[in-house]
């Protein structure tokens, strides 16, 4: 029987033009996008040499917001973003529906501020006819049309009403599509496929699903009592990881307020926030991206399971850091603010290397909530999407901080305090995937 296969990388190029002050990139053909198009407002720019280097163009006035003006294709989706650095990304308003005119988006920058703007373009989601075929046995193979460029997902249902996701976002080959399921497991009486378009915050890398071992072994360098038994976990489902620990700047613009004792410069992290405070984060993130048409049904921002922090950390890796053992922390400061570099203070996101992923900051800086309940050892043996015990006092911190010592960033160390806790040297970041059982 043949099985739904992963969601796929998506890989894109740039090439500078005329100093950084137009960009345009392309996307491959295993892209979900069918153009993407970069572009910076320069006040030395004009509205014409721009346009004549991309069908994107910017108008800008004295006084007046930046307009983005682009072509549009009835049938496609379009979302637009700005930068101001040229790695760091926010979006500008909501998605937009193409008509087949041109489509105007403003933006209103600081002043003396250049902005980089760039529109991503995807086709339009919906429902996807199926065929559901029964064995002898009561299992069932669903197969559906894909089309390249496009993205799938699967939902079950018990009673019509209520559906979740029991797949990993399929990648259209043009072929058909194929899943093999067994009710007695699911309890599903209900099967459908959908065309989906994810908009991740545009801050975030994707980590496929795989499996690892979770822990440390006790001949482990500063090995503590709490990380073992060696447990293996297979993660079913991948899932987006924000790039950086949410910022003070994000924080704000979310909740409306910033609660860090350590304020000054907002592109560092937000601390002082309890676990509740975080979680409350995501689920206002979640209803604003989805009222603005980024996310479809089953997928919600949260915090990272402690299994999801260590295997993003690790990046495929079995040693004590993503980048060695370093036994005697010497590489580490390339890596990390921690108790011997920080200064006694958090600072700005990404200013450190980033582990293999492109996760900065995944140690030290600030330590970050977890979703789990904290409980003293590992279940031991194979577990599939753990996600802690039920109920229990603290809740899990992970990654080091910039108040602790060097060996509390190894990638297997882990800490807990009670969720009502905040805290100068807490924060968090937040993941974005399918809401699975």
């Amino acid at each position: 029987m043949r099985s739904v296969c992963a969601f796929c990388d998506l890989n894109f190029s740039a090439k500078p033009l005329e100093g950084m002050n137009r960009i345009m990139c392309s996307a491959s053909f295993r892209s979900v996008w069918v153009a993407l198009f970069l572009s910076a407002y320069c006040p030395h720019a004009s509205k014409a040499q721009t346009a004549a280097r991309l069908a994107l163009t910017i108008e800008k006035r004295d006084g007046a917001a930046a307009k983005v003006v682009f072509p549009s294709v009835a049938g496609q989706r379009y979302q637009t973003y700005v930068s101001h650095d040229l790695r760091v990304w926010d979006f500008v308003g909501n998605l937009i529906e193409g008509t087949g005119r041109p489509i105007t988006v403003e933006y209103n920058p600081a002043a003396n501020d250049a902005a980089f703007f760039r529109v991503e373009s995807r086709p339009t989601a919906g429902a996807v006819r199926s065929r559901i075929e029964r064995g002898t046995r009561g299992d069932i193979e669903l197969s559906f049309p894909t089309v390249i460029g496009r993205k799938y997902q699967l939902y079950s249902s018990t009673d019509l009403e209520k559906w979740r996701i029991f797949s990993n976002l399929f990648a259209g080959t043009g072929a058909l599509g194929f899943a093999d399921l067994d009710p007695s497991q699911t309890g599903a009486r209900f099967f459908k496929v959908e065309s989906v378009e994810v908009f991740p915050s545009p801050n975030m890398v994707w980590v496929a699903p795989g499996s690892f071992v979770m822990g440390s072994p006790p001949e482990e360098a500063d090995h503590d009592w709490n990380e073992e038994p060696l447990t293996r976990v297979e993660l079913k489902f991948g899932f987006w990881m924000g790039k950086f620990e949410v910022t003070q700047r994000e924080y704000e613009r979310v909740m409306g307020s910033n609660p860090s004792w350590h304020k000054g410069d907002d592109k560092r992290p937000v601390e002082q926030v309890s676990w509740a405070d975080a979680v409350a984060y995501c689920a206002r993130l979640t209803q604003t991206e989805a009222a603005a048409g980024r996310l479809p049904h089953g997928y919600a921002y949260r915090l990272p399971t402690e299994a999801e922090f260590e295997y993003a950390c690790r990046a495929g890796t079995t040693t004590r850091f993503s980048y060695g053992d370093d036994p005697g922390y010497s590489l580490l400061g390339d890596f990390a603010w921690y108790s011997a570099n920080s200064g006694n203070a958090p600072h700005p996101v990404g200013q450190k290397k980033p582990n293999p992923l492109g996760l900065h900051d995944i140690y030290g800086n600030v330590w970050e909530w977890c979703l789990d309940w904290y409980r003293d050892a590992y279940p031991g043996g194979t577990v599939v999407n753990p996600s802690g015990p039920v109920a229990g006092i603290a809740r899990v911190f992970r990654g080091g901080g910039w108040d602790y010592k060097a060996a509390s960033c190894r990638s297997a160390y882990r800490n807990y305090v009670l969720p009502s806790r905040r805290t100068n040297y807490i924060g968090f970041r937040v993941v974005l995937g399918p809401t699975v059982p």
